[in-house]
């Protein structure tokens, strides 16, 4: 809960007001959460069976597919420069690949559940990364979050339960 807490301070939803909050936004923020647990309890029991990287290949190759189509109605850019070919390959590479193929390999050892709870750090890195990167300012209400976060991990990581099971099959 201390987690959760932390994910909406850090959002900005609290002391933002409602002229900020895009519906849509909202919507399709919400919607995340929901397909990205059905990519986990896929990839579980996918692990039992096949190689991380072979399911990694084939769901990119079916989000391929399933996304093609829809550019077909929207502008694409041309011509396309050195530089964002460059950045869209790190996109690709750095931000879309090789976290699936390390979660997706995760999933062979931890519980769905637990992996889930450790993918909650995304969320204080994203506001650090923006904060360095895109320089982003977070108010105190945020760098609370942040730290309700990682606190509400850390009380929920179960390595520190006395009486839990190690390996492969910790269902």
């Amino acid at each position: 809960m201390v987690a959760l807490l932390g994910a909406v301070l850090i959002s900005g939803l609290i002391g933002t007001g409602p002229a900020s909050l895009d519906p849509v936004g909202l919507l399709v923020g919400f919607a995340i959460p929901c397909t990205y647990a059905m990519y986990s309890l896929f990839g579980k029991l996918l692990t039992e069976r096949y190689h991380p990287l072979t399911i990694l290949t084939y769901g990119f190759l079916f989000a391929v597919l399933t996304l093609l189509p829809f550019q077909f109605f929207v502008q694409q850019p041309r011509p396309v420069g050195p530089s964002t070919v460059l950045w869209m390959s790190g996109l690709v590479f750095v931000s879309t690949i090789f976290p699936f193929a390390i979660y997706t390999l995760a999933l062979r050892w931890l519980q769905v559940g637990v992996a889930g709870i450790l993918c909650m750090l995304e969320i204080p890195f994203a506001a650090l990364y923006a904060l360095l990167f895109l320089r982003e300012k977070l108010t105190a209400i945020q760098y609370v979050g942040a730290v309700a976060v990682i606190v509400g991990i850390v009380t929920l990581n179960p390595g520190r339960r006395s009486g839990t099971k190690k390996g492969k099959n910790h269902e």
